[in-house]
């Protein structure tokens, strides 16, 4: 189970369709697990990845051309992509085992990648929603990375920082939002670093914060 950190409105989602795009490209097959954003929006973010292209520039392709590019795509890899969404709060682990059986009994695969957009969503099928954040958290890690050594594939779910990493020029672990659990869950977590100095470069930071 991979974590990514990162402020409010600091890339995460747009690092997660990317990187979509590149496990693709390498004949991974990946399944995307939207809470948040619809997953038409989160197809066209790979398809512009895929294309090389801004999102604005993928809405004026006429048709023969967009079937062109995606057939061109097709004879270069062999990966797949499947996007689900679902209300946040409604999807826990095992809705992502079912989704995962499904997949595999319709389409004849496992994924190798899932990505759950976002942690912070999902429920616990354990515990009930209440005021320990730290315990409710802790257990939807705990279930999340019990889907990925189940299926013996990678989980990568985005997370936000807490107030005191909101603008930082460095993260550190305790800069987790909401829960300690999480970071005693996850095996691996990174942060994403935006500062205006690197925007003014088109580039960002990535730090890794724990890697077991």
């Amino acid at each position: 189970l991979a974590i990514l950190i990162s402020q409010t409105g600091g890339g995460k989602s747009q690092f997660l369709t990317d990187q979509a795009a590149y496990f693709m490209l390498r004949g991974l097959n990946v399944l995307y697990v939207t809470l948040e954003m619809a997953e038409e929006r989160i197809s066209e973010r790979v398809d512009a990845k895929l294309f090389d292209i801004e999102i604005g520039e993928l809405k004026r392709l006429d048709k023969n051309k967009f079937l062109s590019n995606i057939n061109s795509i097709k004879n270069k890899t062999s990966g797949k992509l499947l996007v689900k969404e679902f209300p946040p709060g409604t999807f826990h682990a095992n809705h992502l085992r079912a989704l995962v059986n499904d997949v595999k009994n319709k389409r004849g695969y496992v994924p190798d990648i899932i990505m759950v957009d976002y942690l912070g969503l999902m429920s616990s099928y354990r515990m009930k929603s209440n005021d320990n954040s730290y315990g409710y958290l802790k257990a939807i890690t705990e279930e999340l990375r019990a889907v990925a050594m189940e299926y013996d594939c990678l989980v990568i779910s985005p997370h936000q920082t807490n107030r005191g990493g909101q603008g930082a020029s460095d993260l550190e672990l305790g800069d987790v939002a909401d829960s300690h659990g999480i970071s005693m869950g996850a095996d691996f977590i990174f942060g994403l670093i935006t500062t205006e100095e690197l925007d003014q470069t088109g580039m960002c930071r990535i730090k890794i914060l724990k890697n077991r």
